[in-house]
């Protein structure tokens, strides 16, 4: 039997989910005042080190009566352009770490148009310079943005889901966000290009106006202090324009994020609610109260963001139509906090589910770019997706520290092959190792380290050749360290990390002597824990 849902708590007073559907999207308004702020110090930072170039131009440049528009548009010798082309070459290699496909199109297209041009003036390449350091600017800022927007969609969402059972009065199964859905939210062009696009417009327009500030001004015979000013003037204009991009996809994403809870519980149609003050628009005005099918929301039309700093937000028009909720749930407590809810979730998906489904959103960048170079160093023993190594990361500690020491090990190899075990490609291991030694019940020294590789790692005497496989095949890929001749050879210990059959990352000492030929044998393997490296 259903159970009985208390309807007084489901139709309560309107205006106070109203009130709250505001409070929302002010708490989504301060997120984007918070990040603007981080992309104004980012401006100021640019705007400084471009003055600087500027400056440094003149200073090498000018000569005793200034600083005239032929000198200026001199072609750079030939040391100066091969100084040019290094500074460009290293900016390239940082390039090819750029993990956005889109934003590294774009440098990678403009980076080519540069490197090409064998016939570049002075001015061309300061302009160059500014270009450069302008795409920083843009790097960081669409870091910063994917970053903030991401976590800004999550936790709208998780706070929408809480408004909407406290609403009906009851506590239910919540669906999860994944990463995948983040990022298709992210990377959809609502407004007809992607938030990216559209910075990257801003700051191509920002370049335009730069050149045209300094072209001019070398030919007006303007001074770098007037040239500064006019630089300064530009720059602000530029990040007023980023400002409302800004709040404009924090509102967007506010709203998808209020969308997906709808969606989640089953809610067929939204009321539209407009901040009534002053500064409200006829437009959003007019829409205040009007209630519109989930299924026909399209922002700019009926839905917000109506137009840039849009402050509109949406409220459940009819909750009664989440009935899968009502049925399936249990009643949640009158004045549960959003404190105690998330305690709730934590009970029932475990601990720290909501603030680690916000971590991950919240670092998807940064996670996919660490990720990406885990995969590059090891291979297939990495986890084999983003969402794998999310989940490791901010759901399993200790298992993500034998990762970034893996990581790390072979990383340091990487950086000085000298420290590489000596001819490691060629080391072999005997089967009397595995046969007799530690996978034989009548040798209990053995048998109790190979009892350990059985427990971690899922060898035994039945698949010892596997154990023996993967010993030879990191060999090569970790640092060993010499411990002296014992009379047969030099010995070397080697700290591995084997996966094994459990797909558990596992500290493995291993101990080789170098053979006939100079082939390492190994003589020695078993597992310990990691205490320091």
């Amino acid at each position: 039997m259903p159970l009985e849902r208390p309807v007084a708590n489901v139709t309560g007073d309107r205006g106070y989910w109203v009130q709250r559907a505001l409070e929302r999207e002010n708490e989504a308004y301060l997120r984007g005042v918070d990040l603007t702020g981080k992309i104004f110090r980012e401006y100021e930072i640019a705007a400084k080190e471009i003055r600087l170039q500027i400056n440094d131009f003149y200073a090498k440049y000018a000569g005793k009566y200034g600083l005239t528009y032929e000198q200026a548009v001199r072609l750079l010798t030939k040391p100066e352009y091969r100084e040019w082309k290094a500074s460009l070459a290293e900016y390239m290699a940082k390039i090819a770490q750029e993990q956005d496909p889109h934003i590294k199109a774009l440098l990678t297209a403009q980076l080519d148009a540069l490197s090409t041009n064998s016939q570049l003036s002075r001015l061309e390449a300061l302009l160059g310079q500014i270009d450069l350091k302008l795409n920083d600017l843009f790097e960081e800022g669409v870091s910063q943005m994917k970053a903030e927007f991401g976590e800004s969609f999550r936790e709208g969402y998780y706070k929408k889901i809480y408004d909407l059972q406290s609403r009906a009065g009851f506590m239910s199964e919540i669906a999860k966000i994944n990463e995948d859905m983040v990022e298709k939210v992210l990377n959809y062009p609502w407004s007809g290009a992607m938030f990216s696009s559209r910075l990257w417009q801003n700051k191509q327009a920002l370049l335009f106006h730069l050149r045209e500030v300094l072209t001019q001004g070398i030919i007006q015979g303007k001074s770098v202090a007037a040239m500064s000013k006019e630089l300064s003037a530009r720059m602000g204009q530029s990040y007023k324009a980023a400002e409302r991009l800004i709040r404009t996809e924090t509102a967007h994403f506010h709203g998808e994020a209020d969308k997906a809870a709808y969606e989640a519980a089953g809610i067929e149609e939204y009321e539209y609610v407009a901040t009534l003050d002053a500064r409200t628009c006829a437009v959003c005005g007019a829409l205040d109260g009007k209630h519109f099918k989930l299924e026909d929301a399209k922002a700019g039309v009926n839905y917000p963001p109506m137009h840039p700093n849009d402050r509109c937000t949406t409220v459940e028009y009819d909750p009664d139509d989440a009935m899968d909720w009502y049925n399936s749930g249990k009643p949640m407590p009158k004045n549960t906090t959003y404190k105690e809810w998330c305690q709730q979730q934590v009970e029932e998906h475990g601990p720290g589910y909501v603030e680690m489904e916000r971590k991950k959103a919240y670092h998807s960048t940064a996670d996919r770019k660490a990720w990406e170079e885990y995969k590059e160093l090891l291979g297939k023993d990495a986890p084999s997706s983003l969402a794998k190594f999310q989940d490791i990361k901010y759901g399993d500690p200790d298992l993500y520290q034998m990762y970034k020491l893996d990581y790390k090990r072979r990383g340091r190899l990487a950086q000085d092959p000298t420290l590489g075990l000596p001819n490691g490609g060629a080391a072999y291991a005997e089967q009397g190792k595995f046969l007799q030694y530690l996978f034989n019940p009548d040798n209990p020294k053995g048998y109790a380290k190979g009892l350990a590789f059985a427990d971690r790692l899922g060898y035994n005497i039945s698949n010892w050749e596997a154990l023996r496989d993967e010993i030879l095949r990191c060999a090569p890929l970790y640092p060993a360290k010499a411990a002296g001749n014992r009379g047969y050879g030099m010995v070397y210990e080697q700290k591995m990390i084997l996966y094994g059959e459990t797909k558990k990352p596992t500290n493995v000492i291993v101990s080789w002597i170098a053979g006939e030929g100079g082939k390492p044998r190994m003589v020695s393997a078993y597992i310990k824990e990691v205490k320091d490296d």
